[in-house]
């Protein structure tokens, strides 16, 4: 209860907030009773605590093809061919003075040449200067320039490992024109994991990683040949450090496996379908980087910009480097509408690159 203070014709009053009514008492005498609606008591505004919105989910291109942080935005890598590891030479025992055989490395080298890829988002100062807490429109700006920009390059490594022109013969198979029955979610005919382990059989290198959308490894995990394979109990809790997908493919002998639910907008149909959906693909992605003895299926060379004394490098973290060959720039523009309006710019310059189909693989149309 709220006691009412005389005045403006009343003698005073009470307003009860749990019933939401107030009594006033007029000056001759008469009692009037008003019923209080929640507009009555409460002005509507921005909530302190929480802001709705969409990201994407977690992507895998930085898995399959790793960046490497280059100095110069094209050049040229040497790659050693497998014959120096893999071959076997005659003749190695020898006679005491005799001449040993003598074997020369092959070597040959790769051209990569990095793409700039930039986006940016323009907040007028009026936006900036009438934005309600929590909202942070800046920030929410670079946020999405950072997702979309990196959604773009999931679907450049999507198109780069998801390719039967940069996998044949052994390192292919070609599942798009088959019965329905043969598809990992069709039917009796499908034979999941001999598919990937005929292709982790026919790599130079051992596979460590194989990638997939959301729905692709529900189809390889619910279908039948893949349960005939072990029992699988999906109440088990993995073991420390792993995932139930590690556990499920440890126990099958097949690679790590990475899942992607991450989406992007068909923009003709409407629709937001998997970024990975359909495929397989099987790739070695060695944990460290040490020179010739790292050979992996993909990489993505990235350009670490103009260097750390750029006059252009005036990033919202305060100046200073590019992070991991992206830069950030914000800056004020005066001679942009009423009032100026504040730019956000994000650079970066990759080349996705396959380095050696003979150390991946990729099932094409695994399901329909």
């Amino acid at each position: 209860m709220i006691q009412v203070a005389p005045g403006n014709g009343f003698l005073g009053g009470v307003v009860d907030t749990h019933n939401h009514t107030i009594e006033l008492r007029e000056t001759d005498g008469r009692l009037v009773k008003l019923d209080l609606g929640t507009a009555d008591v409460h002005i509507d505004a921005a909530m302190q605590n929480y802001i709705t919105g969409y990201r994407p989910a977690e992507m895998m291109a930085d898995t399959i093809s790793p960046p490497v942080v280059v100095n110069k935005s094209s050049n040229y890598f040497f790659q050693f061919d497998p014959d120096n590891a893999l071959a076997t030479t005659d003749g190695t025992q020898t006679a005491p003075g005799a001449d040993p055989p003598m074997v020369n490395p092959k070597l040959s080298n790769t051209r990569y040449n990095t793409l700039g890829y930039s986006l940016g988002g323009i907040i007028p100062t009026e936006v900036i200067s009438n934005q309600d807490a929590p909202l942070n429109i800046q920030m929410a700006t670079l946020r999405m320039i950072m997702d979309r920009l990196a959604l773009n390059r999931e679907v450049r490594v999507k198109n780069i490992a998801y390719s039967s022109t940069n996998f044949t013969g052994t390192h292919l198979l070609d599942l798009s024109g088959v019965a329905a029955t043969r598809k990992w979610n069709g039917g009796s005919a499908a034979t999941p994991v001999r598919d990937i382990k005929g292709l982790v059989e026919a790599s130079l290198m051992p596979i460590t990683d194989m990638a997939m959308s959301l729905d692709t490894w529900n189809a390889f995990t619910e279908n039948a040949n893949t349960q005939g394979f072990v029992a699988f109990k999906s109440g088990a809790p993995p073991l420390p450090g792993t995932t139930q997908a590690d556990l499920f493919c440890a126990l099958l002998q097949l690679p790590r496996v990475h899942i992607s639910a991450v989406r992007a907008k068909n923009v003709t149909a409407g629709t937001y379908p998997y970024v990975w959906a359909n495929d397989v693909i099987l790739f070695r992605a060695p944990p460290t980087q040490v020179t010739d003895v790292d050979i992996s299926t993909f990489k993505t060379f990235r350009w670490n910009g103009a260097g750390d004394n750029s006059p252009i490098r005036d990033s919202i973290s305060g100046g200073g480097p590019a992070m991991n060959g992206w830069t950030v720039r914000s800056f004020f523009n005066p001679y942009k509408g009423g009032r100026g309006v504040h730019v956000v710019l994000v650079t970066h310059n990759d080349a996705e690159q396959l380095i050696d189909q003979r150390v991946g693989g990729y099932i094409k149309g695994a399901t329909a």
